[in-house]
């Protein structure tokens, strides 16, 4: 019998070819997940109905986009998390759904749902899918939250699509537009100005931060063993700190022991291996305060510039949920006004400034001040600002 060798070829493509859409188990999963978000979003009472498209949900890296995914849920909205090729969707809550953006979004189409899309500065959209989606009644939220630099972009996220959507937001019309940062919103207005704009800085989620496990990490054990007092930072080792200010800091405080933790961006390299120089590697977000609790003083090393200018440090408010001293270079503007936050103008003024931060990491009356300052950032009420502002747009319409 004749058999033709391209049907074989296909033939075992579709059998056996993994995590391609004519595998077997690929398509059973599809189905699978297609039933669940069909049956989730159909009996969803109105279009209040939030997707996006970001990091995976459950990245090490838990960040903004993860928490305002959690408080939307809570405000009255399904928030429908997307995620690149994931066919496995699964609920965080009644309200919170994970599963594939592409999935997602010809659910939505099927059932004429019309929801907001959640279009931020790290989101891998391009043009004209956000043009087509706001053809099909999507309803755009724009969220700038990173200086779209070519530093940032190399690093963690490719800027290219983002800096695209941002000169073209007269076409996208977002329904509202949101800034991280004073320095951002400024760049906003002048991008659209006729848009609605919502100034809307990082948070802390209090209950992460507040709760300390009183057992020390193993690899903490050899920084605090000499009783030296502890200056910690974490998040991304990359290209945007500055490396001069933190290797002249550890060298000219010996008596002082220095943590770093978090994932390497092609910085590591650039700080200087001293004895009283500790670095620990990326930790799980959960993990974090079993760290941080043990810092007599944190700092906010960033290089003076654009991205200094324009961030707002979710770990700011984190160290002061956890009631620890801050250090920040000047150009973090989003830093200022806060008391036991101190903002230093040089290096040597920083190094002043990690003494003077140590020497109230006891005082009561400024870990007291510092939990309030977290208790007026928390994602909570971020999420109900948002909420606020989409009702208010919903009824003037």
């Amino acid at each position: 019998m004749f058999i033709n060798k391209f049907f074989v070829r296909k033939l075992e493509s579709f059998l056996f070819a993994p995590f391609k859409k004519r595998n077997w188990l690929y398509l059973w999963h599809y189905a699978k997940s297609y039933r669940l978000l069909y049956n989730i979003i159909s009996n969803w009472p109105d279009d209040n109905i939030i997707v996006s498209f970001s990091m995976p949900f459950n990245n090490a890296l838990f960040q903004r986009s993860q928490h305002l995914a959690i408080e939307l849920s809570k405000c009255g909205f399904l928030y429908l998390y997307g995620e690149q090729k994931n066919v496995l969707t699964y609920k965080y809550s009644e309200s919170l759904v994970i599963s594939d953006f592409n999935l997602i979004n010809n659910v939505c189409k099927k059932l004429g749902k019309k929801p907001y899309l959640l279009l931020t500065t790290t989101s891998p959209y391009n043009l004209k899918q956000v043009l087509k989606l706001k053809k099909l009644g999507y309803k755009v939220i724009y969220e700038f939250i990173d200086e779209m630099s070519d530093e940032m972009s190399d690093e963690i996220h490719d800027s290219t699509q983002g800096k695209i959507i941002l000169n073209n937001l007269n076409l996208i019309e977002p329904v509202l537009c949101i800034a991280t940062s004073k320095h951002l919103l400024n760049i906003l207005k002048d991008k659209y100005p006729q848009g609605r704009f919502l100034l809307n800085p990082n948070a802390v989620n209090l209950q992460d931060f507040c709760n300390n496990s009183s057992e020390i990490p193993v690899d903490m054990q050899n920084v605090i063993k000499d009783n030296k007092p502890v200056v910690g930072y974490y998040g991304a080792i990359a290209t945007w700190l500055n490396y001069e200010l933190i290797n002249t800091l550890t060298k000219n405080r010996p008596d002082y022991n220095f943590v770093f933790i978090g994932s390497d961006f092609k910085g590591l390299h650039l700080i200087e291996k001293l004895p009283n120089v500790f670095y620990l590697g990326e930790k799980k977000y959960k993990e974090l305060i079993r760290y941080s609790s043990l810092f007599d003083c944190a700092i906010i090393p960033f290089k003076d510039g654009e991205i200094a200018k324009a961030t707002s440090p979710v770990k700011l408010f984190e160290y002061m949920c956890a009631q620890i001293p801050v250090v920040c270079t000047k150009d973090m503007q989003e830093c200022y006004g806060y008391d036991g936050v101190f903002i230093a103008k040089d290096n040597t003024d920083f190094i002043n400034c990690v003494d003077s931060a140590i020497a109230i990491s006891k005082d009561e009356n400024i870990k007291i001040k510092l939990l309030e300052y977290a208790q007026q950032n928390t994602w909570a009420q971020r999420a109900q600002d948002i909420k606020q502002v989409l009702c208010n747009e919903l009824s003037a319409n």
